[in-house]
């Protein structure tokens, strides 16, 4: 399976949901899992560095892959060797981003819950969903959750919720990423929450459901 964590937008936390959701396929579900990182700024790279350099088992596959082009050619081959590629894609329409939904079956869109990104998300993702499945005939199933969530929800965050709900485009999923510091933690060295010590259980449990409700989902 292929699976593209993606958004016109920076700064939704796209990088922190791909290595976690492929971290958690990989330590939780034993799976074979390949990170592709195809951001330029190459965070997810830099992180699964510093696990391998702190030799941590078991070890992540990792490829770059920042041109549309090897994109289209290299994850198939690579979706072959693997029960799951995960694909970190950088928040801007670019070539790589049209290119990993031209070839997913999963696509995760992580989504702040402020009123900037809720027209970015209107105006820019759905209209370059529309595109690689009216155009690419692309077949991926779309996901959409809140991500940078807060711990506690406000009145904004349940305008945001209401509106994500009506969508008929794109599936939204109450499976939210909040700003919990484990997560930048557990990045900086390319860690599972689940690896961390002492465990986060409330981030853990936050991980698992995203991943049940999305990429596992029946």
């Amino acid at each position: 399976m292929i699976i593209a964590v993606a958004s016109t937008k920076g700064g939704t936390g796209k990088t922190t949901a791909a290595l976690q959701v492929a971290l958690y396929l990989l330590v939780q579900k034993k799976a074979k899992v390949c990170l592709v990182d195809a951001d330029v700024q190459g965070s997810s790279n830099l992180a699964i560095q510093s696990r391998e350099k702190n030799l941590v088992s078991p070890k992540l596959r990792t490829e770059v892959i920042t041109d549309g082009g090897e994109i289209l050619t290299r994850v198939p081959k690579l979706n072959e060797k693997y029960e799951y590629v995960v694909i970190d894609v950088g928040g801007r329409e670019t070539d790589a981003l049209r290119a990993s939904m031209a070839i997913c079956d999963t696509l995760l869109i992580p989504c702040r819950p402020t009123g900037l990104d809720l027209l970015a998300f209107t105006l820019n993702i759905r209209d370059v969903i529309q595109k690689a499945r009216e155009e690419a005939g692309a077949k991926f199933k779309a996901f959409v959750f809140i991500s940078q969530a807060h711990t506690r929800m406000t009145k904004n965050d349940h305008e945001v919720v209401q509106f994500l709900r009506s969508l008929d485009d794109i599936k939204y999923v109450d499976a939210k990423l909040t700003s919990r510091v484990v997560f930048e933690e557990a990045g900086n060295h390319g860690l599972s929450v689940y690896e961390m010590k002492p465990r986060n259980e409330k981030a853990c449990a936050e991980v698992r459901h995203l991943v049940n409700q999305t990429v596992l989902a029946k």
